[in-house]
């Protein structure tokens, strides 16, 4: 799906929604769980897209918004380096942002909030 960026277009695709995201080594209180979102964000241009994926990435659910949560592990590890920072016009970059969940809440749709600003915001929803 498109998403206006400010001074660039980006491109962005949902891959998959990790429910319950296995073997990621998270914190979790007691009564939830990790989940974690795979998405593709290609900058189209002209601009530079630079931000962060906790502030742009939301996983809602009946409840409301998941938490983020930090991923130590896994095919979902927390990166040092946010990969939504700095992206060149033309550039793809991969990306997996850990949520936690209650034990009951599953997920019903995923938000990206372009510079997390939600008046700008692209859902997608969860089968």
């Amino acid at each position: 799906m498109r998403v206006s960026a400010g001074g660039t277009t980006l491109l962005v695709t949902v891959s998959a929604v990790l429910d319950p995201l296995r073997s990621s080594g998270a914190a979790l209180l007691p009564g939830t769980h990790a989940a974690g979102v795979v998405l593709r964000v290609r900058n189209q241009g002209p601009g530079v897209y630079d931000s962060a994926a906790t502030s742009d990435i939301s996983l809602l659910s009946a409840a409301g918004a998941a938490g983020p949560q930090y991923v130590p592990q896994g095919s979902c590890q927390t990166p040092l380096r946010d990969p939504l920072n700095a992206i060149s016009a033309g550039e793809t970059r991969s990306v997996c942002v850990g949520f936690a969940l209650t034990s009951a809440q599953k997920p019903t749709a995923v938000r990206f909030s372009p510079n997390g600003r939600t008046a700008l915001a692209k859902t997608w929803r969860v089968r």
